[in-house]
Parts: C-alpha cells; structure tokens; sequence
C-alpha cells in the first residue's frame, strides 16, 4: 500500500494553529438559480432577497384585502353562535361554583348537622336542572347561584361553631396560644361580621381560615400549659399545676398525661364527687398496692383468703353506698323497687333502704343503663377492687385499723336474741364510714362483686378479675362473688377478706350492691377545676 502523500496537505492542519473554523459567507451558502428567460424589472436585482421579500409582502397585502372585502360583503353569521357559546359558558360556570360550594358543605358534614337547611341547597339544584332543560339559562344560572349561596351559608355556619366550641374550652385561651390565637379570632370575628352583613363569600373565607388554624392554636395552649404545670409541680405547688391541668382536659385531645397526672397526683383517696346527671355520691380510689386476703391467723380466716400482694393501675369512684331504692326506680323506672319488693316486709321497703332481692344479672343491668343515663361507664367492682376500698389502707380484719366490729357499727347478726333481721337504711347516722369516706362496706347487705369466684394463688397479681368466663363453664366455677356480709350473717362474714359465693340468678333479701365508676378525666371535683 501507498503512503499518502506528505505535499498534500491535512483538513484538520487550522485545529493546530487554533484557528477559528472558515465561516461560509451567506452569498455563497445557497448558489442562485439560474436566471430565468424573462427579465425582471430593471430596479430589482436577479437573485436580490430584498426584491422577493418585496413582491411576497405585496402578495399577500393583496390576498389580505381580498378577504377582508369578502367578509364584509357576506351577511352576519357569527352572532347567534357566540350567544349559544356565552349561554353554555355561563350555565357551566355557574354548576360549577355550586359543585364547589355543594362539597364544601358535605366535607363539613352539613348534610347530616342539618338536614333540612341541606334540602334547600339541593332543592335549589333540582330547579336549576329544570330551567336549563326548559332553555331558560338566567333562570338557571340563578337557581344555581342561589344554591351555592346557602351551601356557603351552611360552611361559614359550620367553621364558625367550630371555632367557638373549640375556644369554649379555654375561656383565656389568648394567654396561652400567641399569635396563633390572636390571628384566628381575628378571622372569627371577620367572619361574623360578613356573614351579618350578607357577605356569604367573606365570611366562608374568613371562618374557613379560622377553623384551619384551630389545631395550631390548640396545639400552642396544650404545650403552653404543660409547660406551666411542669414548672408548677417542680415547684411543689400542685394546686396550681391541677388548675393547669384541668384547663387541659378541657381543650380535649388524645393526650393521656392529663388524665394520669389527677388520677396519681392530682387526688387523694377518699375525694369526694356527685355522678354528673343522679348526683349519686361517689369516693375515690386511688391507684394502689395492697395485700389481698387475710393472713394465716386472723380470726374466722377460711381457706381461699390466700394473702398475695395485689397492685391496681387505676383509679376509680366506688359508689359511697349501697344502691338505694330511690336509686334504683331513677334508673328502671318508678316504681320498680316496690313492684319488686312487693312480697317483703315494711322493714325492708323505703327509698333510702339498700335495694336487695336483685340478681347479678339485674344488677349488671343497672350498670348498664346507668352509664347510658351518666354518659360515664358503671360497672360493678371486681373482688380486688372491692376490697381494697373496703380496707381504706388498713391490714387489719376490718376496716380503720381493728380485729372486731363495735356495737352498732355495722348491722350484723350476731346470733343474739333481738338481734337484727333486716337491713337500715344506708343514710343512718350510725352507718360506719371508713377512712376513704365509703359507708357500709361491712355488714348490712351483700354486695355482687363482677367476678366469677375461684380460687387463686400467693403470686402477685396485677388488676385481676378473677376466672374468665370459658373457665366459669365449669359447674364449681359457676357462682359469682359477694363481699362485705349482712344482716343475716355473723360479723366474721363481714371481714375485709371474707368471700361468698351466690349464683348469679339468686336474688334475696340479704343482697344487694354498690357501682363503681371507672375513671374519666371529664368527671372531677370541683376542687380539682
């Protein structure tokens, strides 16, 4: 093979010396067509692109014209098609704004809140539908229009109420959520006002501002307000840190903290508090370890009064006395305790008197309608919950410190001629109160307890509630729990740690029951507000 030659020289030689690239001048970039057989005028120059910019210009100026000429000539068409066209645009753009408004509402659930003021909005729908399948667009834009004003009526309504429950909650909620709070009273107030001057638009807008703040503001307060009962506990002030606490609750929310602090800091046991609605009189127990059962040695001790070390996690309101008759007929009806008690003596009967010859199953019933009627749950106590209010601190074999009952202090048969046979009534004066404020835990009536009776061990046990119900199937299982003795038994049945057992179907006249509230952190006394 031939070498190239070396005279001939290499394209890329401009690259070494760092040249720019040879530019191809526009002339010669698109060679000219060969000239054409007839001459053009004199004054344009053959392959000139001013001259053909020229004659394309006055081309078209012709053409323009031509057109312009035409169209004004020929008769109008274009009207009615932009009416047809403003007709449609408007009739959407209406549906559309009331489509907006409509979901708005449902999204604030204004179509359940209020029904009725929801008709009207979809009333206003159906009318418009019925002007525009008519052909008459004004009306239904109207129609339309009118239904997106009572939507918005119905979401600025809906914001506002909103805003006022949530700031309801805390009165003084400026000294606690800043600027956050300011600015959303600020909407709130703006709101209101347009909405009294009829600016639905307004007000939608300003209430709708308003109530999306609200969570920042509340979440501004609560940790405001935690921040200034932490200060006040480090303080040992506990007073003030209730107060900050209480406002808390208040503001509502998932937060536990608030609860937990009243139920181990924030009350004693013994505390004091009226049910909501019947104003049944309830004391508190507070979250505790305790020994259940009765040591070996204690007099009239039986054999499943095993002593093991018990620990309850929560506090609860157990009822101060048995379930009275007046109790009972508020919440089954008047005239239910006598209709029941229709076969017993007069001894028996009265509103103050405990309410007995009531099954377990009854008694669960009362719970249940009760907690209906209060709004809190009712229940009956379990064996661990029963006793450790029973003791009221105390290890001994009654309550307040001591191995035998007092004359007098509690109704119980002692097997004495005279001696008692029938209950008194839970309001004596004679009543013995332990030290947590709770009267008759000994004596007078049997009271249910919720668990199913069995027996256990020394083991610790945390809030036990005895055998399970698969386990109660067995036939020495199927009894449930009665504590605290009567007046047809012995004062050694009405030890702290003494147990019975009844079917739950028995209902006689030497039991009865007391309620325990579980509890809940909108249910304080006063002194905790």
């Amino acid at each position: 093979m031939s070498e190239p030659s070396s005279s001939r020289p290499s394209p890329f030689a401009h690259r070494a010396k760092r040249e720019p690239l040879p530019v191809v001048p526009a002339e010669t970039a698109a060679p000219a067509p060969p000239p054409s057989p007839v001459s053009p005028e004199p004054a344009v120059r053959r392959g000139s692109r001013a001259g053909a910019y020229a004659l394309a210009s006055a081309a078209a100026l012709l053409a323009f014209a031509g057109v312009y000429f035409a169209l004004a000539d020929a008769p109008p068409r274009s009207a009615p098609h932009l009416g047809e066209i403003t007709d449609s645009r408007r009739l959407a753009e209406a549906e559309a704004r009331y489509s907006s408004a409509v979901e708005s509402a449902r999204r604030r659930r204004c179509d359940k809140a209020s029904p009725s003021a929801f008709a009207v909005v979809t009333a206003r729908e159906a009318s418009a539908r019925a002007s525009a399948a008519a052909g008459d667009v004004d009306a239904a834009v109207a129609a339309f229009d009118a239904g997106a004003a009572a939507s918005l009526s119905l979401c600025a309504r809906a914001d506002m109420e909103a805003c006022r429950v949530a700031l309801a909650r805390l009165p003084d909620f400026p000294e606690y959520s800043g600027e956050a709070g300011r600015e959303a009273r600020a909407d709130l107030d703006g709101a209101e006002r347009a909405f009294a001057s009829g600016d639905l638009r307004a007000a939608a807008g300003s209430a709708e501002r308003a109530a999306n703040a609200m969570p920042q503001v509340l979440a501004v307060s609560r940790s405001r307000l935690k921040s200034l009962a932490a200060g006040a506990e480090a303080r040992g002030d506990l007073a003030s840190a209730a107060v900050f606490m209480r406002k808390l609750i208040d503001l509502g929310g998932d937060d536990p903290a608030p609860a937990e602090w009243f139920m181990r800091r924030g009350l004693t046991a013994g505390a004091s508090l009226l049910s909501p609605k019947l104003g049944l009189p309830l004391a508190y127990v507070a979250p505790a370890k305790f020994l259940q059962g009765a040591p070996v040695g204690e007099t009239g001790r039986e054999s499943d009064e095993v002593r093991r070390p018990v620990t309850l996690t929560r506090g609860y309101w157990m009822g101060v006395t048995e379930v009275t008759q007046s109790q009972w007929d508020a919440v089954m009806g008047a005239g239910a305790a006598a209709a029941r008690l229709s076969r017993e003596r007069g001894a028996f009967r009265g509103g103050s008197m405990p309410m007995v010859c009531v099954s377990w199953h009854e008694a669960v019933e009362f719970c249940r309608r009760l907690s209906v009627m209060e709004g809190v749950r009712f229940r009956l106590p379990s064996e661990a919950e029963w006793e450790c209010a029973c003791r009221a601190g105390s290890e001994s074999a009654y309550a307040g410190g001591r191995s035998f009952l007092r004359t007098g202090e509690a109704v119980v048969d002692e097997g004495v001629p005279g001696g008692p046979d029938a209950p008194r009534p839970v309001d004596a004066a004679s009543t013995a109160v332990n030290a947590w404020g709770l009267r008759d835990m000994h004596g007078n009536v049997w009271e249910w307890c919720s668990d199913w009776y069995g027996p256990w061990t020394a083991s610790a046990a945390t809030d036990p509630a005895g055998p399970d119900d698969v386990a109660a199937g067995r036939a020495d299982l199927a009894m449930k729990v009665a504590r605290g003795g009567s007046w047809n038994d012995p004062a050694l049945a009405a030890r702290s740690a003494n147990r019975w057992q009844y079917a739950p179907s028995v209902g006689v006249n030497y039991i009865g029951f007391r309620v325990l509230m579980e509890f809940d952190a909108n249910c304080l006394p006063p002194a905790a507000r």
